[in-house]
């Protein structure tokens, strides 16, 4: 093993090995022969005393040992742009090539633009994940993630900062034409299927806690849906009433798709949203614009 023969160019290679199917794509992404790409390869393999690579019916797939040695060359990448942040005295880039970005569904749909403009900005890559808060906590433990936007203030540990970013605010929409348009009592919407959440837990098919229709004892109970976007779905196609989050419905307003139902204040109900951003995979100067741009969404 000579590890003193590592180069910066060495630990990018390493660093892109779990997502590497293919010499020929990565020559082609950095712009070399795949000749040259199989040199670096055979000379990295070398130094480090290791198999990195191994062949199988999917492709180039990366060893155990490459897939731990990539988390840690991207850490020192990391720790080399901060250094030359400090010496520079002015941020020089982004800490990553793409910002991972995870979010429940709803959530990343309705930031996509926002982050597909300051992705495009900072002239980096965009990878969107729908997460559940159980599939959040997971890939925050396994170093996945450089950007999650939530509804839990959660400390996620070292490294990791956060900021309430505004609020959710829920209201209750209609298909275009429907015959509660001008506004709705509590005694109108029990007239009316309105829609509920049900997820897979693993096991079994269960009911969210905390429904509309429960905590207020109003609505017909009406069909079931997992995400928000088969929720607008149903309401569009059917008299059902739906209570989702105003961003998420934002759209769908907007082209005349869906109405909002004026109703009492007693259905206006709001939840605070957070983002959480990892200091060593996305730039100060990325966090501060993401923060202003979903302030501003979020209002």
């Amino acid at each position: 093993m000579n590890i003193n023969e590592l180069t910066i160019g060495d630990l990018k290679m390493l660093s892109d090995l779990p997502g590497c199917k293919s010499l020929r794509l990565w020559a082609k992404q950095e712009r070399c022969t795949p000749a040259k790409a199989s040199r670096l390869l055979a000379r990295l393999e070398a130094n480090l005393g290791l198999s990195l690579m191994v062949r199988s019916n999917r492709g180039l797939v990366p060893t155990p040992a490459a897939e731990q040695l990539a988390k840690r060359a991207s850490q020192v990448l990391n720790a080399v742009e901060h250094l030359r942040t400090e010496i520079s005295g002015e941020e020089v880039g982004p800490f990553e090539r793409s910002i991972v970005f995870g979010a429940r569904g709803f959530l990343g749909i309705a930031m996509a633009r926002y982050l597909v403009a300051v992705a495009h900005t900072a002239g980096v890559g965009l990878q969107i994940i729908d997460l559940s808060p159980l599939d959040t906590a997971s890939a925050v433990r396994e170093e996945s993630l450089g950007i999650v936007l939530g509804l839990e203030d959660i400390d996620y540990g070292r490294n990791w900062q956060r900021r309430k970013v505004g609020h959710l605010r829920w209201r209750v929409y209609a298909r275009s034409g429907h015959p509660l348009e001008l506004g709705a009592s509590k005694a109108d919407i029990t007239k009316f299927r309105l829609g509920h959440h049900i997820y897979w837990d693993g096991r079994r098919l269960v009911s969210s806690e905390g429904n509309f229709h429960d905590i207020l004892g109003v609505g017909q109970l009406g069909f079931g849906t997992q995400t928000t976007a088969a929720a607008i779905a149903v309401a569009i196609a059917s008299d059902q009433l739906i209570i989702i989050p105003e961003i998420a419905a934002r759209e769908y307003v907007s082209s005349g798709r869906l109405i909002e139902i004026p109703t009492t204040p007693e259905f206006h109900q709001s939840v605070p949203v957070f983002l959480h951003g990892h200091q060593d995979r996305i730039s100060k100067k990325i966090w501060t614009t993401l923060i202003q741009e979903f302030a501003q969404a979020l209002k």
